[in-house]
Parts: C-alpha cells; sequence; structure tokens
C-alpha cells in the first residue's frame, strides 16, 4: 500500500518506521519533514531516559502526516479531472516537488509538467501512474500509460512518455530508452525531446556496443545544433567529449 511505502528508511541515519521501501528517502521525497526526524533522532541521543516516549509521540505525529498525505495523493487523479478540484491538486503536486528529496522531487515536478500543460485526463493518467508506481511496480505503471495513450491526442504524448522513461530508469533502463525512442518519434520539436536525447544518449554509451556508441553521438549532436544554449547543452558536449576520447 502506499501508506506502507511513504513509511521508509531515513535518510539522515536509521529506521524510522516501516522500512517497505527500497528507495531511501522516499518519505521525505513524498512530503515528510526531514527537521521533524533529525529533531526527534537528536533528542532521544540527549535525553535516553525520555526515549520511548519522544519515540511514541513523533510516530505518532508522523503516522497522522503519512495518513493525511496518503489520502491526498489517491485523490489526485479524480481532482485533476475536475476543473472545481484542479487547482488545489496542481498545488499539492507542486508542494512535493518543492519539499520532495532527491529522485523523488524529479518525478513530481515531471508530474507538475504532465498535469499543468495537459488537459485533466492527461494528468489523471500521469497522477494514476505515480501511485502506482509507488504501490507497486514502475512497469506496471508505464503499462498504464501505454494504454491510457491510446485515448489523448498525440500532442499530449511527449510528456507522458517522458515520465514514464524516468519512473522506468532505476528498475528497467531497456524499456525506459524505448519510450525515449517513441518520444523522439512521436515529436522531435518537444520541450521534452532534448532530455531525451541526452538520457537515450547515456544509456547507448553504457552498454558499451559500437553502433550505440555512434547513436549516442548523433543524439548529442542533434541536442547541441538545434539547443546550442539549452540547459543540458554544457552536459552534452560533456558527454560527447566522453565518447570520442573513449571511442
Amino acid at each position: 500500500m502506499i501508506k506502507g511505502k511513504l513509511r521508509t528508511e531515513s535518510a539522515v541515519g536509521g529506521e524510522l518506521h516501516g522500512a517497505n521501501s527500497s528507495r531511501a528517502g522516499l518519505s521525505f521525497g513524498l512530503g515528510l519533514r526531514v527537521s521533524t526526524a533529525v529533531a526527534a533522532i537528536l533528542m532521544m541521543l540527549a535525553f535516553p531516559a525520555s526515549a520511548a516516549a519522544v519515540e511514541v509521540g513523533t510516530m505518532d505525529r508522523l503516522d497522522v502526516q503519512v495518513d493525511t498525505l496518503a489520502l491526498e495523493l489517491t485523490e489526485l487523479p479524480s481532482q485533476l479531472r475536475d476543473e472545481d478540484s484542479r487547482a488545489g491538486a496542481l498545488e499539492v503536486i507542486r508542494s512535493q516537488g518543492a519539499d520532495g528529496y532527491g529522485w523523488m522531487a524529479t518525478l513530481w515536478v515531471q508530474l507538475l509538467a504532465v498535469a499543468e500543460k495537459g488537459g485533466g485526463e492527461a494528468g489523471a493518467l500521469a497522477a494514476q501512474a505515480v501511485l502506482v508506481s509507488l504501490d507497486e511496480d514502475p512497469r506496471a505503471a508505464v503499462d498504464l500509460i501505454e494504454e491510457g495513450l491510446e485515448e489523448l491526442a498525440q500532442e499530449e504524448h511527449p510528456a507522458l512518455l517522458a515520465l514514464g522513461a524516468r519512473l522506468l530508469d532505476p528498475e528497467d533502463p531497456t524499456r525506459a530508452a524505448e519510450l525515449r525512442r517513441r518520444l523522439l518519434a512521436v515529436d522531435p520539436e518537444a520541450p521534452e525531446v532534448p532530455e531525451s536525447r541526452l538520457r537515450l544518449a547515456r544509456h547507448l554509451f553504457e552498454g558499451s556496443e559500437p553502433e550505440g556508441r555512434e547513436e549516442a553521438v548523433e543524439l548529442l549532436e542533434a541536442l547541441i545544433v538545434r539547443g546550442p544554449n539549452h540547459p543540458l547543452a554544457p552536459e552534452a558536449r560533456r558527454l560527447l567529449s566522453t565518447i570520442r576520447r573513449d571511442g
């Protein structure tokens, strides 16, 4: 369950409550405040005689936060479909991106991009995919995205394909690469294209196949030529230099 995954291992040391996720720090990425956990740990270290009372009180408060957040997240898809609740749902997603931790913060920012840019159905699909990825498996989330794309206009595909690829990166980089290829084919001018080119190029380079390196070079050159001032262009130049040096 989502609430189980929210109660995960702390990124600041020690088990806070039910480490049910393989991604360290996921609870904080979903909005639980690091300061609360740090304060609890420091108090327990400084006042061991009161450790039990402090732990019970702190964990009760964390449980309330987790229960509240889990409810907010599971309601996101329906809220994004409804114009009356859409603004509030976007604010929930926005707060997760701002308060998030590492990989999860980036995920919420990408979800926000889909939800803001697309229509209600696209945003709802993206939110549902994120929830499935947390509750089950990223592959199941991407299955959901691919099925949902059939009902959406083509201009909404790139953002969802980019989100799906990001969900798959830690678990199935090969399938993530396939999604990025689809994205590039659907709309070579989409805002998600530069990042997709860079990530696909890195994947191909790390694969160490000669053909893959050639394609990686082409992808990076396209990124640099078409967007010389893009924020990702410097990173693309560095990777291109590395490939040519090692090739």
